[in-house]
């Protein structure tokens, strides 16, 4: 699609009739070129393309934005054909040499070889981030991305998303690609999973999300240039296959995500620079056995985690897989510059949990404690006030901040209070999310004279 044949006096092709709105009088129109693509560029392509109707000024600004996004809202008749046509005198129009980004998100049906030549035209001019959301519905056959894609020179930011098995070229090399995402895409071997991390050796951050990994025994992600990791795993529908092992290391890996069912076995060494970490988790307790597999899983991801790790943030169900195995608590490490740890999740978290205790425990200079989901007490007796027993080092020298949404006044949520106030020895703030600041502080006032003091607050 070479623009060169390009004519601009007004009888180029157009994307559509030409309004009658006149010159523009504006102080818009004033402004210079680059400005107006500024603003152009936080406009829906749809829209960007439209204001060619505004007059002559705006006539063929559009054609110089940095970045071009289609996205297909019906596979049906007319519409697709629209959809398809649109795209495809927008990219003849446009002036592909300053386009930074390019952005599709379509089915494939029976356009394979067009939706390809489009690819391969951004690729020509150099485009810097292709966003790719390619659906198989009613797709019959078999869809291979075009090989130049994996050699681009140009390409820093890839985002992959295609909802089947994808034949990956013999030979990649992306080497100024810094953020790859990979969604929804099965892997059959782990040659080629390894010989696409391999050829990107200045990644900077990747993402594996909800991929399906067939006969793939191991994966190992080493770069020495990663800085951050996602990893989201899903259940695949009437498909179960045996877990996988992921081997991750990485000099200068900062921050790790993890979300899934904790099925697969993560193994994390030399890990010198990280110190942000999510770990969220639901186990399937249906499957036989399912509960201690996830314990293990759970416990080895955490014992990854070295002496950098400054922030943990947590789901109640990772903390409830943790208890399946207790055993294993011995073997957690030590997190000795943990500041802050957070629970989040579908519901409350059980402060009795053996988990969160063991972590706490673990966190000699933990200064904040938040709990997103709010707070529960699974038992309601005498006992309670041994909750958090013996009490963590934390709460004794350093834990200065804790946090409780969705703070309702229950009597397991004041047990919790009562517990917090008696042991954090040197709690500054005692912060409580609630739209019921005067019926919660009735409820406080029934706690033990002298707890409240000034350390209690509403947010």
């Amino acid at each position: 699609m070479d623009n060169s044949c390009r004519m601009r006096n007004g009888k180029s092709l157009k994307l559509g009739s030409q309004g009658n709105s006149g010159e523009c009088g504006s102080r818009i129109c004033s402004l210079p070129d680059t400005i107006l693509l500024h603003i152009l560029s936080f406009l829906p392509t749809k829209a960007a393309v439209k204001t060619s109707l505004l007059s002559k000024r705006w006539q063929f600004l559009w054609m110089s934005v940095t970045k071009l996004e289609f996205e297909e809202k019906s596979k049906e008749g007319a519409t697709r054909i629209n959809f398809m046509n649109f795209v495809e005198r927008a990219l003849l129009l446009h002036d592909l040499k300053n386009l930074q980004k390019f952005s599709l998100n379509c089915n494939l049906l029976s356009d394979g070889p067009r939706i390809n030549a489009w690819i391969s035209a951004v690729l020509k001019h150099k485009v810097k981030h292709l966003h790719l959301v390619l659906s198989y519905d009613d797709f019959d056959g078999w869809f291979v991305l075009p090989q130049h894609l994996f050699t681009c020179e140009s390409l820093e930011k890839l985002f992959l998303v295609i909802y089947d098995c994808h034949q990956l070229p013999s030979f990649i090399c992306l080497p100024n690609l810094k953020s790859l995402t990979l969604s929804s895409i099965t892997f059959e071997d782990h040659h080629s999973v390894q010989r696409l991390l391999s050829g990107c050796p200045n990644l900077e951050k990747l993402r594996l999300s909800e991929c399906v990994w067939v006969n793939v025994g191991a994966v190992y992600i080493n770069s020495s240039k990663l800085e951050e990791l996602n990893i989201y795993e899903l259940e695949v529908e009437g498909y179960d296959p045996p877990g996988c092992q992921f081997i991750i290391s990485g000099v200068r890996l900062k921050e790790f995500t993890y979300m899934g069912e904790l099925k697969h076995d993560y193994c994390i060494i030399d890990t010198p620079s990280l110190v942000k970490v999510f770990v969220g988790g639901i186990v399937n307790r249906k499957e036989k056995g399912s509960d201690r597999l996830a314990a293990y899983h759970a416990h080895k991801i955490l014992r990854g985690f070295g002496k950098t790790l400054e922030f943990l943030s947590l789901t109640c169900h990772v903390l409830q897989a943790l208890t399946y195995a207790d055993e294993l608590a011995a073997h957690l490490p030590m997190f000795e510059n943990l500041k802050q740890i957070e629970v989040f999740g579908l519901e409350a978290v059980d402060f009795a949990c053996r988990g969160l205790l063991n972590i706490v425990q673990k966190s000699p200079h933990l200064e904040s404690l938040h709990l997103l989901m709010g707070v529960r007490l699974s038992t309601i007796s005498e006992e309670d006030d041994k909750v958090f027993n013996p009490v963590p080092a934390c709460f004794l020298t350093h834990l200065k901040t804790v946090k409780l949404y969705k703070f309702n006044g229950t009597e397991e949520e004041l047990r919790v209070v009562k517990s917090l106030l008696q042991r954090a020895r040197v709690l500054e703030k005692l912060w409580l999310n609630s739209n019921e600041e005067t019926r919660i502080l009735g409820l406080l006032s029934t706690l033990p004279a002298g707890l409240l003091n000034n350390n209690v607050a509403f947010f």
